[in-house]
């Protein structure tokens, strides 16, 4: 593996164990009801919401990853973590407007 390709791995990595902290979050806090990791093209995570509506999260390390998400997946919301140290709180936030910009669209 190139090392260009170790550390975009690394990173996504430690931006997944971020949204894992803040997805236990938001189901002990009853944001959300379930939620499991996936590896398919465009999806990160299944999220199941408390009154049964199912969604997809992609979880990226930049905004510009992001946007390339979104030109092939434009049905699929996305959160930015930028880095391990990133506050829970901050990312708990940003799902939660995924989850508000989802449901309103639906």
């Amino acid at each position: 593996m190139k090392r260009q390709d170790r550390n975009a791995f690394r990173k996504g990595m430690q931006s997944e164990l971020v949204v894992l902290l803040a997805l236990q979050r938001l189901r002990s806090l009853g944001v959300i009801s379930r939620f499991s990791f996936k590896d398919e093209p465009g999806v990160d995570c299944r999220l199941t919401l408390p009154q049964g509506i199912r969604m997809t999260l992609q979880v990226k390390s930049s905004e510009r990853g992001r946007r390339v998400h979104y030109q092939r997946y434009p049905n699929h919301p996305c959160v930015v973590v930028r880095h391990a140290s990133q506050n829970i709180k901050e990312v708990c936030k940003d799902i939660r407007d995924c989850i508000r910009n989802y449901r309103s669209s639906l």
